[in-house]
């Protein structure tokens, strides 16, 4: 029972240390007019692990763009937040 005991807590406390690994890719972005970022729409999917391993939702380029009501696709950027239990992974979609 102590061992189990003594698993759970290790297991909780690790969680905090888990993090994902940033997008590599690499974007050309002089081809993007940023006079008219005022006009720029915003979509956001985002994906929530529980303890770190128990994901809710999905992290999709399309879901994002879906979201914003985008119909050129401008920037794209990823986000993590980090919270006591709960991880948020999302994909952030910006064009007109």
């Amino acid at each position: 029972m102590f061992k189990r005991l003594a698993f759970c807590i290790v297991f909780f406390l690790v969680q905090s240390c888990v993090s994902l690994p940033p997008i590599q890719n690499t974007t050309n972005l002089s081809n993007v007019d940023f006079s008219e970022v005022q006009r720029f729409k915003r979509g956001e999917s985002c994906t929530t692990f529980f303890l770190g391993i128990i994901p809710f939702g999905s992290t999709r380029i399309t879901g994002a763009v879906r979201d914003g009501r985008i119909k050129s696709l401008k920037i794209v950027e990823y986000e993590n937040r980090n919270y006591l239990i709960i991880t948020q992974s999302c994909l952030i979609a910006y064009g007109v």
